[in-house]
């Protein structure tokens, strides 16, 4: 493996920039490594203005969720290694407005994720002084939906979402 890879990191800045651009970047290959690494690598060291986010590094959270050579991915998941020899091209998720860099404004889904109501709603309202009790049955009918983080990559990734403004 070697020990070297190049990262392609979108740039924009509405404000100042006409359109979009590339910048490459040569950072440590380590088998250990994610993206993310590599992004922090680049503005730790390389380009201190290079602007994206990410919080928990662990899968949790959703913030770093970009595009990685064309897929939506959480880039904290993403190991580096997967793509050598390079380049790993980085991009901020599609259908979202690009605040900078890497940034996308999340507005949006955050309004359609509340009108959404997505928690338990029960038939009857109990007393807060009881508990709550589930069968298997009953989680099971709700987990999967219990596991999402709100990482926003299956808007970015639906084709739907990006030409109907109003696909909830």
């Amino acid at each position: 493996m070697a020990n070297r890879i190049t990262i392609e990191v979108t740039r924009y800045d509405p404000a100042q920039d006409e359109k979009p651009r590339f910048d490459s970047f040569e950072v440590p290959l380590r088998k250990e490594w994610v993206v993310l690494d590599a992004l922090n690598y680049i503005k730790d060291h390389l380009d201190g203005s290079l602007t994206f986010r990410w919080s928990c590094r662990m899968g949790v959270c959703g913030s770093c969720g970009m595009t990685v050579n064309g897929v939506p991915k959480l880039t904290c998941a993403t190991f580096l290694s997967d793509y050598a020899p390079g380049p790993v091209r980085v991009e901020p998720m599609k259908n979202f407005p690009v605040l900078k860099d890497l940034v996308v404004d999340t507005s949006d889904f955050l309004v359609k994720l509340e009108k959404s109501k997505p928690w338990i709603i029960r038939k009857v309202e109990k007393p807060l002084d009881e508990e709550y009790f589930q069968t298997p049955e009953q989680l099971e009918a709700y987990k999967q939906y219990s596991m999402c983080i709100n990482c926003m990559l299956c808007y970015a990734a639906c084709p739907v979402y990006g030409l109907d403004p109003l696909f909830t």
